[in-house]
């Protein structure tokens, strides 16, 4: 039953974004591409080894810097070769120093670590993958479980490499299940060419360069999420639009009808009320049917979900309440993790079952939903605490981390101290720098927020200070400091003058670094600073 529909918004030159409606319009699936953020896995480099580290069996190779664009690098670029783990030999007997090899991209550069590449090539078309220097290894997707249907396909195989070198093999991927020999053939044969077209360039290239650019995002998508489920593709974008009716033409030319061009002035996202699903995406909670809820929070070492009955009281029992509410979850759950890309370590705290019937059925449920993830996921059983710990295949950036930054008022903490908190911190650093020294003059700069605390909740204790140390404490607002950062600019009036001396440059105090002496010329510039005096 062809029910899905494919929408594709390429109508500015810089962004392209995709996705997978299901029947009831809400979206299965999510692709998307920057000209800021381009996805370089995939990509193939002919590169020089520059270094081959036995005790980590991994070679370090120069292959090019990617900005934007592909260009030469002007340094060396150092980066792990990651080799097949099942490998039976030691990496320094095949790969030496300096030699030239053809590599591609396994993982994305991601902070402070390089991108890793293998030697093992894979192209990848619709229905199958060719690895044209990985030898006699021809098989069928494990997630293609009916035997008679692996036995069908491997025969499949067989004829259509009966006349391919014993250098190559082919693998079936899932996507191929029902194919007839002719889908088959037809996607072999265009995966051939395009290996022999990229051997063809390494033979007349010099290391270290680019060789071959992974597909783009259109030619992805019908590759990946295009399947007989969907009625129609809809592409806003002309460009784009000529592309796929290319691209389709090479390797689904049957379903050539099904892609229309949206013309319409109307966004084609507004049309099909996509853009409220997407900014639902930046939202840690989401709301299920039932009036429960789940909470996502990605932190450093994993992802934790939580699960909520929230207003959810419409069954007999606690017991059923939980059961139904943890089904909800476990199916939003397993959408919610493909859609917004989340990947390695996820825990999930689901409600408390005790019934171990009941919890067998959130289990199986939960493994039947993931099951339509192209990620590889690892999923246990759901522990004596509620918790159920999952691994999913990292495939990509999140969608978080391709579309946010870092918040500069808290610098990505989600807290900030309390303005009673901070105020006296304040006048503990304040004691701090002045115990030892003879002081005439303090000026603190803080938050706006922090200075009206500490004028109309510490004057006590402003009190005190001043009379201890004999000084005069002046506070100024300063509407571009955060809410725990502050500085104090101490002054000395000389004795035989009375013109104010800054006897040291201000200190730039954070309550989560050290002292840091600020970068500035003699004085501090008062502008766009409010002066609030203690009467």
């Amino acid at each position: 039953l062809m029910s899905k529909k494919i929408i594709i918004d390429a109508n500015f030159p810089n962004e392209t974004r995709a996705v997978l409606l299901s029947q009831n319009n809400n979206i299965e699936d999510i692709e998307y591409e920057t000209a800021i953020k381009q996805q370089n896995k995939g990509n193939i480099y002919l590169a020089k080894v520059t270094r081959v580290e036995p005790s980590l069996q991994a070679a370090f190779i120069e292959y090019g810097v990617l900005d934007n664009d592909i260009e030469p690098i002007n340094s060396e670029k150092n980066n792990k070769e990651e080799e097949n783990k099942n490998r039976q030999y030691k990496i320094q007997e095949v790969i030496k120093k300096w030699q030239v090899i053809l590599v591609q991209v396994t993982k994305e550069e991601r902070g402070n670590k390089g991108a890793s590449f293998t030697t093992f090539i894979s192209l990848a078309g619709k229905y199958c993958v060719l690895m044209p220097n990985t030898p006699l290894q021809n098989g069928v997707s494990r997630k293609i479980s009916n035997a008679d249907e692996r036995k069908r396909l491997k025969n499949i195989v067989s004829k259509v490499t009966a006349n391919n070198p014993n250098t190559s093999s082919i693998i079936v991927r899932t996507a191929g299940a029902g194919c007839t020999t002719l889908d088959i053939k037809r996607d072999y044969d265009y995966l051939v060419k395009l290996w022999n077209k990229i051997r063809e360039i390494t033979l007349k290239s010099a290391a270290p360069c680019f060789i071959h650019e992974e597909d783009g995002l259109i030619q992805k998508i019908i590759r990946d999420m295009f399947d007989h489920t969907v009625k129609e593709m809809v592409i806003q974008g002309s460009t784009a639009y000529q592309n796929a009716v290319k691209f389709m033409k090479d390797i689904l030319p049957t379903d050539l009808s099904k892609l229309k061009e949206y013309k319409s002035k109307m966004p084609i996202f507004t049309k099909f009320a996509i853009e409220e699903q997407l900014a639902n995406l930046y939202q840690p909670v989401f709301s299920l049917p039932s009036g429960g809820y789940i909470v996502i929070n990605p932190t450093e070492a994993l992802i934790s979900i939580d699960v909520n009955s929230g207003k959810a009281t419409s069954e007999k029992n606690i017991e059923e309440t939980a059961l139904k509410t943890n089904l909800e979850a476990a199916r939003e759950i397993a959408r919610q993790v493909k859609l917004r890309d989340l990947s390695g370590l996820i825990v999930i705290d689901f409600i408390d079952m005790y019934d171990m019937r009941n919890r067998r059925i959130i289990e199986r449920s939960f493994r039947e939903f993931l099951s339509r993830d192209r990620a590889r996921i690892q999923t246990a059983n759901i522990s004596q605490f509620g918790l159920l710990e999952m691994s999913r295949q990292r495939l990509r950036p999140s969608f978080l981390e391709s579309n946010s930054s870092i918040c500069s008022y808290c610098n990505g903490k989600g807290l900030v101290r309390a303005d009673e908190s901070n105020a006296m911190l304040i006048l503990r650093t304040i004691e701090n720098e002045i115990y030892n020294e003879s002081i005439d003059i303090i000026n603190i700069f803080a938050n706006v927020n922090s200075v009206i605390y500490l004028l109309n909740n510490k004057r006590p204790e402003i009190s005190i200070i001043e009379e201890k140390y004999s000084l005069k404490l002046n506070f100024y607002a300063d509407s571009t400091a955060t809410s725990d950062n502050y500085s104090i600019e101490k002054i000395k009036l000389p004795k035989k003058s009375g013109s104010a001396a800054q006897i040291n440059k201000p200190l730039l105090q954070s309550s989560s670094s050290n002292y840091q002496e600020e970068k500035s010329t003699k004085g501090t510039n008062l502008r766009n600073k409010q002066k609030w005096k203690v009467a």
